[in-house]
């Protein structure tokens, strides 16, 4: 047997809400506070069936920004909302804190988690300092433009890919 699946943006997810939400669906009773996108490339996306949804919550966004391909979008469309300070957020895929407490690390420097935050103008509450603050109004939209704190060193890190598409 086949299952449906119901698809919704989260601006329409919000929506039906007013009307009592889609079946089988918990129904949304405030703005959310944060919204967090990894999507493998489809972060653009999710972002435009949100808009309704960020332009009256402001809610924080974090979201995956590892590709050049999409960077300069994804920045441009977060930047036009016109609510947000915008940050590269970029982590080792090894934490040493791990859940396991696995002290193995498996993978190389060359394997990073690249990331932005977008945190509303209107926030106080936030200590971004040891955060890159994202240039775009000067057209820095690749993480390469950006000299890095890495390991105790200046680092220039790159996104994967090029302008014509994201090799993983």
């Amino acid at each position: 047997a086949q299952n449906e699946v119901i698809q919704l943006t989260l601006d329409d997810f919000f929506e039906s809400a007013k009307r009592g939400g889609p079946p089988k669906s918990p129904s949304p009773t405030r703005c959310p506070a944060l919204i967090k996108i990894d999507v493998e490339g489809m972060e653009l996306e999710v972002l435009e069936g949100a808009s309704k949804v960020i332009m009256a919550c402001h809610p924080v966004l974090y979201v995956e920004n590892n590709c050049v391909a999409s960077s300069k979008a994804l920045i441009q469309l977060i930047a036009g909302f016109g609510l947000y300070r915008l940050y590269w957020d970029v982590r080792p895929f090894f934490n040493h804190a791990n859940f396991r407490e696995n002290l193995e690390d498996i993978f190389t420097d060359a394997l990073v988690s690249i990331n932005m935050i977008a945190v509303p103008t209107r926030e106080k509450r936030f200590s971004l300092r040891n955060y890159v603050e994202i240039r775009n109004a000067e057209g820095g939209y690749y993480l390469h433009e950006y000299p890095l704190q890495w390991k105790n060193t200046t680092a220039v890190i790159t996104q994967h890919g090029d302008a014509d598409g994201c090799v993983r």
